[in-house]
């Protein structure tokens, strides 16, 4: 049984994915090392097993043929291609794997299967890096809901955690590979 959506933060350098709890409180589900973010890192090993995150990036030294880092910035970019023992990938099969990842963390820290999510991309993302993370979540197993520029992810969070109030806010998405700012209104009514 599924139940409700997660929220997932797709990032350059690290990612992370939440749910909100039974009380109604957004909450960042850890993965399985116990970590609340996972580095956005892939390592294909000789065997053609997929590993991403903390192994991943520590395995980055000692492998650096094998690893793939930074992928999100190939999102939408059809002539990009990571090759490792004589097979080619894609920067949306790449990106699916991250997700993947996180999804099925957050299958075992909730009990159940998740089918659906909505995504943060960078602002300044094109229609073609959009369809491209669209594509990687439906290769992890994902109906993307929608998409959501991160400082618009962001102020939406602050809006919620002040609610009742009425304010200007200037947000800064500062992420490892995007730097953003935003000035929204946030009215309650």
């Amino acid at each position: 049984m599924a139940i409700g959506a997660v929220g997932i933060d797709l990032g350059t350098t690290f990612s992370a994915i939440a749910h909100v709890n039974q009380h109604g409180v957004p909450e960042i589900l850890p993965n399985e090392e116990g970590y609340r973010i996972t580095p956005s890192v892939i390592l294909i090993e000789e065997s053609g097993d997929v590993i991403v995150g903390n192994y991943a990036q520590q395995a980055a030294m000692v492998y650096p043929d094998q690893v793939v880092e930074f992928v999100k910035r190939h999102m939408g970019d059809d002539s990009y291609r990571f090759k490792f023992r004589g097979r080619e990938y894609t920067p949306e099969e790449l990106s699916s794997f991250i997700l993947a990842k996180l999804k099925h963390a957050a299958e075992l820290r909730l009990g159940h299967r998740v089918e659906q999510a909505v995504i943060t991309v960078p602002a300044y993302f094109n229609d073609l890096q959009r369809r491209a993370t669209m594509r990687a979540g439906e290769l992890a197993g994902l109906k993307v809901l929608k998409l959501i520029n991160a400082p618009t992810a962001a102020a939406f969070a602050y809006g919620l955690n002040n609610a009742g109030k009425n304010m200007r806010v200037l947000v800064y998405a500062l992420g490892g590979g995007t730097f953003a700012v935003t000035l929204c209104a946030i009215a309650h009514t």
